[in-house]
């Protein structure tokens, strides 16, 4: 199974950003910024299970990291669901925000 997280990246993570993969993660396929996302790093994994990409997303929003994951049988179906998850956190955050007033 293909899996693709996308993580949002701000101006205070672009210098330095720690990511700890978890050791069940056996192949990273590539790592990159999709054009249309520039302010997003994109992972490409293949994977046996969702767990650990969970994980890892949990792991990041846990530290105020926005993150998108997705899965499929190929990685534009997985980016396309990771796409979709990123954009509802976005949103989520952005309303969050706004009721807040942070």
């Amino acid at each position: 199974m293909v899996a693709c997280l996308l993580i949002k990246i701000d101006d205070r993570d672009k210098n330095g950003l720690h990511l700890c993969l978890d050791q069940s993660i056996h192949r990273i396929i590539e790592i990159l910024i999709l054009p249309e996302y520039p302010d997003c790093l994109c992972l490409h994994f293949q994977v046996e299970e969702k767990t650990p990409i969970w994980q890892m997303a949990l792991n990041m929003e846990s530290e105020n990291i926005i993150t998108g994951y997705g899965f499929g049988s190929t990685f534009l179906e997985a980016k396309s669901e990771a796409i979709l998850t990123l954009s509802k956190r976005i949103n989520d955050n952005e309303c969050q925000m706004t009721v807040y007033g942070k």
